[in-house]
């Protein structure tokens, strides 16, 4: 190590080592020192209370991670039998529009054809109609000449 000079007064310089100073510092006793024994259990004690305190809010953090576990598989559980519900709704929802909609489509053809039926029926009666007005286009007026006479 290097010499350290030290002014003690403005008249006389003393040169010491470092490694002097250091055994010096070591040979002084600190008040911490005198009661270091006491600070070490308090300092243990200190420890054990706060690692008490340390394990018990770890177990209330893994016991609430538990629990929200659970939650959340119970709520994974929930949502997949909710889809499977759903799904069979939908399933049978468009089961019952196919149905539906074929009715409809039957019932549609059906009216299609009985208004069919009724146009060409009508159209029969008109064509019968209009052939018996022209077969007796004189009728009125043989009517009338027979009451005449």
């Amino acid at each position: 190590m290097e010499d350290v000079e030290l002014v003690q007064s403005p008249a006389a310089t003393t040169s010491i080592s470092a490694e002097e100073v250091m055994e010096d510092v070591e040979s002084v006793q600190s008040p911490a020192a005198t009661t270091s024994i006491s600070a070490e259990e308090g300092t243990q004690n200190l420890s054990a209370i706060t690692g008490e305190q340390e394990i018990a809010k770890i177990v209330d953090l893994n016991d609430s991670r538990t629990d929200l576990l659970d939650r959340i598989q119970s709520l994974k559980k929930d949502l997949q039998d909710w889809r499977g519900k759903l799904d069979t709704q939908v399933k049978t929802y468009r089961q019952e529009l196919g149905d539906l909609k074929n009715t409809l489509n039957h019932e549609v053809e059906q009216l299609k054809s009985g208004f069919q039926e009724l146009r060409s029926s009508l159209l029969k009666q008109i064509d019968a109609a209009s052939t018996i007005t022209s077969l007796i286009p004189d009728f009125p007026k043989k009517a009338e000449e027979g009451s005449e006479s």
